[in-house]
């Protein structure tokens, strides 16, 4: 989720595939970037990955020489180890790739998706 407005721009992740648990007002997890005043203006677009682990904003960079350069400033959240508490991030994600039928640990998935997020 994207807000954008007079002199910030704001990036926000959290996880949209698990509803929040009826019997509780939390959900753990989920990170933000954000850009504000004279660096504001420079985002061109920004994103997360929709499990609350990365959020994004990419800035436009001033041109030198031949090209343009572009800077990708990425708040990342890595699940914890799975504990005694079955609410949190990493409990989610688990139940999240068994629904998916993904066979993956979620601190090992958070690596592998971040990398492939990173280099496409």
């Amino acid at each position: 989720m994207a807000r954008k407005g007079k002199g910030f721009h704001l990036a926000v992740a959290y996880n949209t595939h698990q509803p929040q648990a009826a019997h509780s007002t939390t959900q753990f997890g989920g990170c933000s970037t954000s850009a504000f005043n004279k660096v504001s203006h420079r985002v061109r677009s920004s994103g997360d990955d929709s499990s609350g682990r990365w959020a994004w904003n990419r800035l436009q960079g001033r041109t030198q020489g031949v090209g343009q350069r572009n800077l990708v400033v990425i708040s990342a959240y890595r699940p914890n180890p799975p504990n005694d508490r079955h609410q949190t991030m990493w409990f989610q994600h688990k139940a999240h790739f068994s629904h998916t039928n993904r066979d993956a640990e979620p601190r090992e998935a958070f690596i592998k998706d971040l990398s492939t997020a990173i280099n496409t």
